[in-house]
């Protein structure tokens, strides 16, 4: 039996073993298409993952009827458990759904977010993949159609960003996705682990260039994702992907400092083991 197995077997019997309401307990806002299916198979290393899933009723068809399930009892989460769900839509949003996560830091709230571009593309293409027809629609016309995505799923807007953003103890980049984990392992005071590359979609380094004047277009229709985006690489550090000029060029960054708004000042004790 190898490590990674041992590790997974070990968080199993942890939960089984604690109480509820016992030790530090964890959210994962799971926002789509930010790297958080390779997250989540992940984080079975650390946590006892819960889960809280919209499902469709037909799980081929990704236009069909989805279903919400009941909402989980916090009050009934246990030492190192994890919470993790998309969140994302009026009704369920998270300060909707569990609003004691984002008034209580017993609760330690975390997500990752990536460069809005490259989300754009990569939902673009996951939704031609499912079937999705756009017509005569060019790319570049899609890529307009839903700005914002990020903060319209957190959600906030360009007034209230700053203050939304900052319920988060931690925020990844997809961009730099292995490092992101290995901070928030640091953060937490875990063991790295190494992260699977699941539900993958093609990237913007895969499409063409685009025409002159669209990423000025493009950056305005999505400037709060922007700056959500830029925030969570000046606080946490990471790879920024570039918006310019070429798609897909990645351009290197001097590592956040220490400390930032919103992360503890020091790592949480471990799991005992």
């Amino acid at each position: 039996m190898d490590g990674r197995t041992l590790r997974r077997a070990w968080v199993r019997l942890r939960h089984h073993l604690q109480s509820a309401g016992s030790g530090p307990r964890f959210v994962f806002h799971h926002l789509p298409k930010t790297g958080g299916v390779s997250v989540r198979r992940a984080l079975a290393d650390w946590f006892y993952r819960i889960p809280d899933y919209r499902f469709r009723v037909d799980p081929d068809d990704f236009t069909s009827h989805r279903v919400t399930p009941d909402a989980v009892d916090l009050s009934r989460m246990r030492a190192w458990d994890c919470l993790v769900g998309h969140l994302d839509e009026p009704g369920i949003y998270l300060h909707e759904r569990y609003p004691e996560v984002v008034k209580n830091r017993e609760f330690f709230l975390f997500t990752f977010v990536r460069h809005p571009l490259q989300l754009q593309l990569s939902l673009y293409s996951w939704e031609k993949k499912k079937g999705k027809d756009f017509g005569l629609h060019e790319l570049q016309e899609e890529l307009l159609k839903r700005p914002n995505y990020l903060a319209e799923r957190m959600p906030c807007d360009g007034s209230d960003w700053e203050s939304v953003v900052r319920r988060y103890q931690f925020i990844g980049t997809t961009g730099d996705l292995q490092r992101s984990f290995d901070r928030l392992a640091l953060c937490l005071n875990l063991v790295q682990v190494r992260i699977p590359h699941l539900n993958r979609s093609r990237s913007g380094a895969e499409h063409p260039e685009f025409e002159s004047g669209f990423m000025e277009a493009f950056e305005k229709a999505n400037s709060v994702d922007y700056a959500i985006y830029r925030y969570a690489l000046e606080e946490w550090g990471g790879e920024p992907w570039a918006a310019t000029p070429e798609p897909g060029e990645m351009v290197p960054m001097e590592a956040a400092p220490a400390g930032g708004p919103g992360r503890p000042p020091a790592a949480l004790p471990g799991p005992e083991v």
